[in-house]
């Protein structure tokens, strides 16, 4: 297989198994490490539905979003990627709103795809663009996470 590196780590996914390729300029190589997945059971999936389909959790340092939306089950890191501003969490006026697989910073008006985390849409649609404190002119997706419900119930997310 050949793989075609964008950026200087590119993760690939296998059956129960991270491969990270890593290119170093300097050294002219890429360099290959396994690690076992790392499936991490955060909620039922009753208590999700009780939550209004959506709900955070905290692991480790991190905030995930998890959200049940049109059949299926998605988790995202709980920050917008224009300033970091969380989707969702404790202040109802920054409460981000899932709609058709995507879900929307309600600071920014972005929508990002729950499936691949990639911009939907405008970006930053409340934002003029302005210099140095604008919306800027280049989209980042969010990042997403393989999760699954487990045979008891439990939504588990691979970190």
């Amino acid at each position: 297989q050949i793989f075609f590196l964008k950026t200087t780590q590119k993760e690939m996914l296998s059956n129960n198994q991270h491969s990270i390729f890593t290119y170093s300029k300097r050294k002219n190589a890429l360099r290959c490490d396994v690690k076992p997945k790392a499936w991490i059971k955060t909620l039922s999936l009753k208590t999700l539905r009780e939550s209004g389909s959506k709900k955070t959790v905290d692991l480790g340092k991190k905030s995930i979003l998890i959200v049940e939306n049109e059949g299926s089950v998605f988790a995202v890191e709980n920050k917008c990627s224009h300033l970091g501003i969380p989707l969702a969490g404790k202040a109802k006026f920054l409460e981000g709103k899932v709609s058709g697989k995507c879900v929307t910073c309600a600071a920014h008006g972005t929508s990002f795809s729950l499936e691949d985390g990639k911009v939907k849409g405008e970006w930053c649609p409340k934002i003029p663009n302005l210099p140095v404190i604008g919306k800027g002119s280049t989209q980042k997706p969010i990042r997403t996470f393989q999760c699954r419900v487990t045979d008891e119930g439990y939504v588990e997310v691979d970190l």
